[in-house]
């Protein structure tokens, strides 16, 4: 086999070496392009859509409602930003625009159901400031906490039950919800997440 560099010799290796011949299999010497053929499919976007299928696997996805344990550690956000609510004031109410601290929890729920375990992130917002609701026309709804306050009344019931004893602090009820397990009751929405109703105890064992 030829050693020399004049062209010749390293064209002569090349093709012992099967390298270039475009006999055997391999890629053809010179400027050789294959042509492109594009695949024979459409696009999935041009596809006929069966909403009514779509909705039946949406819906299955989605976790649905109901009591969920809330073991692990959640995370917290607190919020003490300038909003709208309504407070009490003598025997009436009034709508009033300040800051208001509603601290966010999540965390990863369970719930076993029909054999399948479901595990959401749960979210909720719990506020110590108290809050009373609105209904659609944004008039308070007379006595009627809304969710934020509602859940903190709910949480320091819990609290409660658990430690034989009422906080002292609404701090401790933070401390609470960020620690220990409890449940929550919750509903699935029009958009198929989940809405939080209620907090419930969970007792050491």
């Amino acid at each position: 086999m030829s050693q020399e560099f004049d062209g010749v010799g390293v064209k002569e290796e090349t093709e012992q070496m099967g390298m270039g011949g475009g006999e055997d299999g391999m890629e053809p010497s010179g400027n050789y392009v294959h042509p492109y053929e594009p695949p024979e499919v459409e696009s999935a976007w041009d596809e006929e859509l069966d909403n009514e299928e779509e909705d039946k696997v949406y819906q299955a996805s989605m976790p649905p409602g109901g009591y969920y344990i809330v073991e692990n550690f959640r995370n917290a956000t607190e919020w003490n930003r300038e909003t709208e609510f309504y407070v009490m004031n003598g025997e009436g109410y009034t709508l009033v625009k300040r800051p208001r601290l509603v601290t966010a929890y999540s965390g990863k729920g369970v719930l076993e159901r029909d054999g399948k375990v479901w595990t959401p992130n749960i979210r909720m917002r719990v506020s110590p400031v108290r809050g009373y609701a609105k209904d659609q026309d944004q008039q308070v709804i007379p006595d009627k906490l809304d969710s934020p306050s509602k859940l903190f009344q709910h949480a320091r019931l819990a609290y409660r039950r658990v430690f034989g004893e009422a906080p002292r602090t609404k701090r401790e009820i933070d401390q609470y919800l960020r620690t220990y397990p409890f449940k929550v009751r919750t509903m699935q929405v029009s958009d198929g997440s989940l809405l939080v109703l209620g907090i419930e105890e969970i007792k050491p064992a």
